[in-house]
């Protein structure tokens, strides 16, 4: 079984490992320019000079963004396809009865103003929100801004929900999947 230690590899990591330290390009190779960090990690970085220590060592010529690494569309469709197949947390189909009302221009996508006088969910199964990973995610909804470009700080118990949340998530078959899916491509 080659996920076997999985959970357990994540159930003992420090909270620290579970998120990526903003001066890294550790899991930001090529990411769009984001003003909000100390240091970049994109094609452009060097022509600023804004790159992260360690941009050369993981997104150079060399790092995992090399093309002989990169993941094809193919290898991207076939572990869209299983992750799809391993997802038994997924509302099924009568779980969830939307309410799509009005179509909208384009033109109108940018808009302030809800063109849509009826909730958008007309049923909701309830019973998905006892799922762990449901019920996990459900708990972080109250920690974070809703306002964007403004900075978040997280106490104690917030810190702890995020953990929780990563902790269920790595648990399922969907993030066993494609752990040994990046696993497999280095």
């Amino acid at each position: 079984e080659p996920f076997l230690g999985l959970e357990e590899e994540v159930l003992e990591a420090p909270a620290s490992n579970l998120y990526t330290a903003p001066s890294s390009c550790r899991y930001r190779c090529h990411e769009a320019f984001d003003r909000h960090q100390p240091c970049h990690c994109n094609a452009r970085c060097p022509e600023f000079g804004n790159c992260c220590k360690d941009f050369e060592s993981l997104c150079g010529h060399e790092g995992f963004s090399y093309s002989r690494d990169a993941i094809t569309k193919e290898g991207l469709q076939s572990i869209s396809e299983k992750i799809y197949r391993a997802d038994i947390n997924k509302a099924q189909k009568e779980d969830i009865i939307l309410n799509s009302q009005n179509r909208i221009l384009p033109s109108e996508t940018r808009d302030q103003v809800d063109r849509c006088p009826e909730p958008l969910f007309t049923y909701v199964n309830e019973k998905l929100f006892s799922k762990p990973t449901y019920a996990a995610f459900i708990s972080l909804l109250n920690n974070y801004q809703r306002a964007t470009g403004r900075g978040e700080h997280f106490d104690g118990q917030q810190l702890a929900e995020q953990d929780a949340f990563l902790r269920e998530v790595m648990k399922t078959a969907v993030m066993k999947e494609l752990y040994g899916f990046l696993r497999h491509q280095s």
